[in-house]
């Protein structure tokens, strides 16, 4: 089929897998799980993730992709527009070619001149990478489709794998040396391939995602050899860890920086997959208590996607869903006689779109879309008071995948009516349309690609002018040691601004009170790895407005503190450290100094893996203290040990 060509993708041309053919399961086998075991569950994470999905949700739409005219198909990337991207067979099932799918049509994206190419992901330009067979068949070559294919080329070697973009365009992969032996992770952008930090002089570094911050995720060789997950940033690679094997790699970064992926277990007998967080690495488990998971993909809300065997015989995998530390097979979501068996799931987009493969109706494989039902209904919808003509409404957002909220409406005893709709993750809206004395009835529902969800409760509310505004518009992130918060203020009369917390085990309590007009807070006082909540309210004098929206966050993990620190002096001018890296949630070790018995003082800073540092800045004949940490962009571990050296006096000259 000729590059560019459509192929329409209607259920009723699709044609069965035969008996042996088109596996494109790429299934893994081992030995039976010894026992069962909890699955994952982090109580502090999980409150974190409030919005989380009704237990059981069935309902799903399950879409045939069908083929470009051969047996089988694979869906591997979906984009928020509903573009998917993948391999299908060609007639004959001898070759396959990268497709773009979209509204029922299949296109045939063609190769680089050799019989196959193989897509694997795709941007919300509809641009997708993947790699393709050259003329002759002789190599393969990255590739980027943007309407055309275009040869990424390599790094210097014969062949290139494009295995990432993000919304700039910026493409990674991997590329192999002149030798063919070692594989080096690259970033493609302006045209140009350059190797990943640190990726020059390690082996097996390969890249397989890239967010839209530019953060890059997939495998390295560790020192010790076995190839673990990682993240790439101009730092150097941050080793990710395992779940107690030997192996592990990230498959996906979503815009929030979690990371998901695989990993052995102890005795690198049994695979589960897992999620890299703020909090460390976590294992998603498996289905049935099998020994074998992978997570392929995750969106923005932390909804993530994968396979499982589903029995300890190994017959077949089926496709999950992890979300709020739950482990749900998709097949038990879709609605009853479907036919499908979902076998793998690659892909969810924002609005909770699967993409994968699995067994059809006919019997053929075949790549699949799944369509989510109706959102989760917002709840404890409340309404504050601005002023005679504002009525401020917030509520909890319960569903992780709406394209929007609705927000409507009733006068008196009239009938509702929609008065605008926001924007998806949005919790609070402000009605500037109001009359003051007049009652309102408000109600929200989110709305999805399934419709509606049901109704949030109904709130009334009769405008009068408060003797003193709340704020609204509450907001709080995480800044270094520190919570940062925002809000607007809505009173001219106030003396001050009071700010509340809850949390870390603690009842409400008042945490600060800043001057009049100011709109801003830093909570320096929090612990790492806690969930807080926050308030505020405007006070003058003895009276106080209602108060403001609530918003909760969860403090990120503190690393873990490195140990064993030595010093050894190797000269008058010289003095060389070395300790035992134990976190994999550090951006770098800081080393610090004190000489004599005068203040401590930072003297450097080395990549979140670096286990050594060379004061060459000492003088002859002086004691040093020595002490490190790890450090992130939020809070520090614990000190090392303090070790003392002292340097020689310079020699005598003769």
């Amino acid at each position: 089929m000729a590059p560019g060509r459509t192929h329409q993708a209607r259920q009723e041309r699709c044609a069965p897998r035969a008996a042996g053919k088109g596996n494109w399961f790429g299934r893994r086998t081992g030995p039976r799980r010894p026992a069962p075991r909890p699955r994952w569950a982090n109580g502090a994470l999980a409150l974190l993730l409030l919005a989380a999905r009704p237990a059981g949700a069935q309902g799903y739409t399950v879409t045939d992709l069908c083929t470009l005219g051969g047996t089988w198909s694979s869906a591997r990337a979906i984009n928020a527009s509903g573009q998917v991207t993948g391999t299908s067979a060609l007639p004959g099932d001898t070759v396959s070619h990268a497709f773009r799918w979209q509204n029922g049509v299949m296109t045939d994206l063609g190769t680089l001149g050799g019989s196959s190419s193989y897509a694997v992901e795709i941007n919300d330009a509809g641009r997708v990478v993947g790699d393709s067979r050259i003329p002759g068949d002789t190599a393969t070559h990255a590739f980027l489709w943007d309407g055309a294919l275009h040869d990424l080329g390599t790094s210097g070697g014969t062949s290139s794998v494009a295995r990432g973009i993000n919304a700039a365009g910026q493409i990674v992969g991997y590329s192999f040396t002149p030798s063919a032996a070692p594989q080096y992770g690259f970033l493609y952008q302006n045209g140009g391939m350059q190797s990943l930090p640190g990726a020059q002089g390690n082996n097996n570094n390969i890249a397989f995602a890239i967010n839209a911050a530019g953060q890059i995720v997939g495998k390295a060789a560790q020192p010790s050899g076995p190839l673990h997950a990682v993240r790439y940033d101009p730092a150097g690679i941050h080793d990710l860890g395992t779940l107690g094997g030997s192996i592990s790699e990230a498959y996906g970064i979503n815009a929030g920086g979690q990371i998901i992926g695989y990993s052995y277990m102890s005795g690198d007998v049994n695979v589960d997959a897992f999620l890299f967080d703020n909090w460390g690495i976590h294992d998603l488990g498996t289905l049935n208590n099998t020994d074998f998971s992978v997570a392929s993909g995750i969106n923005s809300a932390g909804e993530i996607v994968g396979y499982s065997h589903y029995t300890t015989a190994f017959s077949t995998d089926h496709a999950f869903l992890s979300f709020n530390g739950v482990l749900t097979d998709l097949n038990t979501l879709l609605g009853a006689g479907s036919g499908w068996t979902l076998n793998q799931a690659f892909a969810i987009n924002d609005y909770g779109q699967v993409v994968g493969v699995g067994t059809a109706p006919g019997g053929g494989t075949h790549a699949f879309l799944l369509t989510p039902p109706a959102p989760a209904a917002p709840s404890a919808l409340t309404a504050s008071v601005v002023s005679g003509t504002q009525v401020f409404l917030w509520w909890t957002d319960n569903s992780p995948e709406e394209a929007a909220f609705a927000v409507w409406r009733k006068t008196g005893a009239g009938s509702f009516a929609r008065i605008a709709v926001v924007t998806p993750n949005t919790t609070g809206f402000l009605d500037s349309t109001v009359t003051a004395g007049t009652a309102y009835t408000y109600e929200v529902r989110a709305i999805g690609l399934g419709g509606a969800s049901a109704w949030s409760n109904q709130v009334p509310v009769s405008p009068a002018a408060p003797s003193l505004a709340p704020p609204t518009f509450l907001s709080a992130a995480m800044a270094p040691g520190a919570v940062s918060l925002a809000w607007t203020d809505n009173s001219s009369n106030e003396t001050a601004f009071a700010i509340w917390r809850q949390g870390g085990g603690s009842s409400w309590a008042r945490i600060g009170v800043v001057t009049p007009n100011t709109t801003a807070f830093s909570d320096s006082t929090v612990s790492p790895s806690t969930l807080y909540s926050f308030r505020v309210r405007a006070i003058s004098n003895s009276i106080a407005s209602d108060w403001s929206n609530t918003v909760t966050l969860m403090t990120p993990a503190q690393p873990a503190a490195p140990t064993g620190l030595a010093a050894q002096v190797v000269s008058a001018t010289q003095i060389n450290l070395s300790w035992t890296d134990n976190s994999n949630l550090a951006t770098g070790v800081a080393i610090w100094r004190q000489s004599g018995t005068g203040a401590w003082a930072r003297i450097g800073v080395v990549s979140p893996s670096g286990t050594s540092y060379v004061d060459q800045s000492v003088s002859a004949n002086t004691s040093y203290n020595y002490r490190v940490r790890a450090v992130n962009s939020f809070f520090a571990s614990a000190w090392t040990n303090a070790v003392t050296a002292t340097t020689p006096a310079l020699p005598v000259a003769p």
